[in-house]
């Protein structure tokens, strides 16, 4: 601000000021306070949100355990319709999913695995669901079904379990050459950390030797 030679031209200038100013001023000042506390409010919302999806998994967890399929159903249902973008609504599909799957209510399962495939927010829970629903469809012999879920792109660090999977279908399709392939890409991807089992079923397909030095080399960082 300008200097003024006696305190009434400044007084003069700050009525002045006031009168430009004062209303934006104000209306700036409540907005921030609204700011403030709208975001607060959502901020306090949202961790109750979770607090409550989160008592319901757990409800879903103890009526797995207890094996009380009906009220992990209800439970599940409730979840995914009220707290549809929540992790929780994901972990429950797929816990419900594993108790079906262990009960052979193999069409239920596949519900709960495409709701998640269909609906998570988490891309790592869809891959999960994908790959298990993938499993699904092969143990009852839907090649197709099941190749179509592994065609997509995905996170590096599912490279191996699904690689190995599509492998497992090309076996069962008598497309050995792909198979081969497949299998090879997954003991790549999982280096020392291939399984026993997945070396060996390479390893009938014959042909090209596994180098077990060379696909530890190149295994991904997860």
């Amino acid at each position: 601000m300008q200097d003024f030679e006696t305190e009434e031209q400044q007084i003069e200038a700050l009525k002045k000021w006031w009168q430009e100013n004062g209303t934006s001023l104000i209306v700036g000042l409540g907005l921030g306070v609204a700011v403030l506390f709208g975001g607060r409010y959502y901020i306090e919302s949202q961790q109750q949100t979770q607090a409550n999806a989160g008592d319901l998994y757990f409800s879903v967890a103890d009526s797995v355990n207890n094996k009380k399929e009906e009220a992990a159903i209800e439970t599940t249902d409730r979840l995914i319709t009220e707290y549809k973008t929540t992790p929780y609504a994901s972990l429950a599909s797929l816990l419900l999913a594993r108790y079906e799957f262990e009960l052979n209510h193999l069409e239920e399962a596949g519900k709960q695995l495409q709701w998640v495939v269909d609906n998570a927010e988490q891309p790592e829970l869809q891959n999960i669901a994908r790959l298990r629903l993938a499993r699904l469809y092969f143990t009852s012999k839907d090649y197709d079904a099941a190749q179509k879920l592994l065609d997509v792109k995905y996170a590096t660090a599912f490279d191996a379990a699904f690689e190995e999977l599509k492998g497992d279908i090309y076996v069962a399709t008598s497309q050995l050459a792909e198979a081969r392939l497949a299998y090879d890409r997954a003991l790549a991807a999982a280096g020392a950390r291939g399984s026993n089992f997945l070396r060996l079923k390479r390893q009938d397909l014959g042909s090209t030797k596994v180098d077990v030095n060379a696909t530890e080399a190149v295994a991904p960082q997860v």
